[in-house]
């Protein structure tokens, strides 16, 4: 929830036609205005409520008065209209075409003359937050810190609130609550010198808000968002009023009133559609469904996650680019939804559905990350050209003057240092060769006794599933052929699956602890017909994401599959439960309720399975450990 308060910076600018009763009575002066200065300052003055004009008519409004302050050569209208613009681009998701603005603008634009510092100090400001939004926090500082010096100089008190209020946001974002609340408090003390900035106490006094109810201070909290709501109202600020909506509505579900959170969030709702049209896939509906879920209200949590997946399907028909990030939130939603309420292929493709989004997100930061490095590489290679230009042309010149200085012997010792670089070089090369050589010889060799364990733990489980199986076939040949010959067939289907699995670690550049423990849910939903008596759950607790390369991904994954096997084949239990981990150190336990094993046990010593996930073990390395229970066993997987 932190992080959408930066739209606060980039959103300071937007709005449907009459909004709210201001927006009509600006309108209506456009249209009655009898001369063009008239209407030129009503033009203005509309752009000033542009956070609560509909995102499809601030273009136009921006653009005609663009138009109509150059037919009067007015410079300083001029560049509220390019704000108005600018305001514009970034509420239709355009930062870039925002930033290029932006500075144009400011070329015809300085802050020594009064009657445009206004103008440069905003422009500033919106630059500062295209930098927040894309998580540059220590430019955004240095940047809101010289916006602040500069409105300081100049009297500007509005948009000196407004930088402490963002310096208090990237604050907060950070954790750093203290500081925040100072922060804020700074931004309200402008506000006494400035008593018609009413948009910045508004803005000020909501995050105040947020902190006090974040540190479970409700009652504090409710203080000051009461406070802003009328603020908000009074003003008619629509995009405000929503996030103090949003805010209150945490408060009531933090502290237990859920059909006040509720009623909060739909009114929030209700007012970013004035400005924003359809919201079917959006985070203000997230944060519904989201709710829903907390809630424990699945059905509806559902409905409005399967309408915005339909409108997102629909938006990239039509060729928008995919949000991965807001989509991989929405599928998280809908399999909660499905895990609580039981439709088991829903929540399954659910999985996958939040796999693939997470192998595209990884598949695109991969080619990124190669682009990035051939253009490195490229640099790199245009830097060498030149150092070894540079140092040709040194060479020269110490050989032309140092042929008029140095002797006959001189030059000989010259000669046979050179000599001896080129043999130390040459030896070091030969040496690199050689060292090449052994490291692709053991790679191979390391490669071979892994395939070797991989046949082992993967098609080796299932082979003895569909031995299984063939075995009741045969005992119910011509009574019940029909579930056998079905287990036969998804047998067989899990080999590729695993197969699958191979492949899948292998493409990665990295792989995160959630996304082994998604696969480990997959592989419950793969193996439950096969054993229908037993309960199979995973427990997650992961307060931080750890991070594995793809041969220590893969491995381990491997290793919890053995764990899994062994438990499902020989304890004979009723329950299974898989518990993940991670917050100093990750750790991974498999119990189950079974016989358990005894110390004279000689599984463990002659296992070719157990022999292949320690090896794993130390591939990785995390130390790995059998206890035995009172009534079971557990296996434990913990980093070293």
């Amino acid at each position: 929830m932190k992080y959408c308060f930066f739209i606060f910076l980039l959103l300071s600018c937007f709005s449907p036609f009459a909004q709210t009763e201001n927006i009509a009575r600006l309108r209506q002066k456009i249209s009655q205005a009898t001369n063009e200065k008239s209407k030129l300052t009503s033009y203005i003055l509309l752009l000033e409520e542009h956070e609560s004009i509909f995102k499809d008519s601030l273009q136009p409004i921006a653009s005609r008065c663009l138009s109509l302050a150059r037919s009067l050569q007015d410079k300083t209208a001029e560049g509220y209209a390019w704000l108005g613009i600018i305001n514009a681009q970034l509420r239709n998701d355009n930062p870039n075409t925002a930033d290029s603005i932006i500075h144009n603008t400011l070329k015809n634009y300085t802050l020594s003359i009064s009657r445009e510092a206004d103008i440069v100090l905003r422009l500033n400001l919106a630059a500062a937050g295209i930098l927040a939004a894309n998580a540059d926090y220590e430019g955004t500082v240095a940047s809101l810190l010289s916006i602040a010096q500069d409105a300081e100089n100049v009297g500007n008190y509005s948009v000196l609130s407004r930088c402490f209020n963002e310096l208090g946001v990237i604050s907060y974002n950070l954790n750093e609550l203290p500081q925040a609340l100072q922060y804020f408090q700074r931004a309200l003390s402008y506000n006494d010198r400035n008593p018609n900035a009413k948009q910045a106490l508004a803005y000020a006094r909501i995050n105040m808000a947020m902190v006090y109810s974040w540190q479970e201070q409700f009652d504090t909290a409710q203080h000051y968002l009461s406070a802003a709501i009328a603020t908000c109202k009074q003003i008619e600020n629509l995009y405000y009023l929503a996030n103090a909506y949003s805010v209150q509505a945490n408060i009531y579900k933090w502290s237990g009133r859920m059909p006040l959170a509720e009623a909060a969030l739909l009114r929030m709702v209700s007012l970013r559609e004035k400005t924003e049209g359809n919201l079917s896939f959006s985070n203000e509906q997230l944060s519904l469904g989201n709710y829903y879920v907390h809630s424990k209200n699945y059905h509806k949590a559902i409905s409005i996650y399967q309408e915005g997946l339909a409108y997102h399907a629909a938006k990239r028909a039509s060729g928008m680019a995919p949000n991965f990030e807001l989509l991989l939130h929405y599928y998280e939603g809908l399999a909660k939804s499905y895990s609580a309420t039981g439709p088991r292929n829903d929540y399954e493709n659910a999985l996958k559905q939040i796999i693939s989004i997470k192998d595209s997100v990884a598949d695109k930061s991969s080619a990124l990350a190669i682009a990035d490095m051939q253009t490195k590489y490229e640099v790199q290679k245009k830097e060498t050209t030149i150092m070894m230009q540079e140092l040709a042309l040194s060479r020269k010149n110490i050989l032309f003057y140092g042929s008029l200085l140095v002797s006959f012997f001189g030059l000989i010792i010259g000669w046979l240092l050179f000599k001896a670089y080129q043999r130390k070089s040459r030896m070091r090369i030969e040496a690199e060769i050689r060292h090449t050589a052994s490291a692709v010889k053991e790679a191979e060799e390391g490669e071979r006794r892994r395939i070797a364990a991989d046949l082992h733990d993967n098609l080796g489980s299932y082979a003895a599933g569909i031995k299984s199986s063939a075995d009741e076939l045969k005992s119910t040949l011509f009574l019940q052929p029909q579930p056998a010959l079905d287990l036969l067939q998804e047998n067989a289907q899990q080999m590729v699956a695993l197969l699958s699995d191979t492949i899948w670690a292998m493409r990665h550049t990295e792989m995160n602890l959630s996304g082994i423990c998604d696969r480990v849910k997959l592989l419950f939903q793969r193996m439950r017909p096969n054993f229908k008596t037993i309960e199979m759950r995973v427990s997650e607790t992961l307060v931080n994401d750890a991070t594995f390369s793809p041969t220590q991904s893969y491995h381990l994954l491997m290793i919890v599959q053995e764990a899994i096997n062994n438990a499902l084949r020989h304890s004979h239990c009723q329950h299974l439960l898989i518990s993940v981990s991670c917050d100093n150190i990750w750790s991974i336990s498999i119990k189950d309720d079974g016989i358990g094993i005894t110390k004279t046990d000689k599984q463990l010593e002659r296992g070719n399975g157990i022999q292949n996930m320690q090896q794993r073990a130390q591939n990785i390395p995390c130390m790995l450990e059998w206890k035995s229970l009172e009534s079971g066993t557990v296996v434990i997987i913990q980093q070293a």
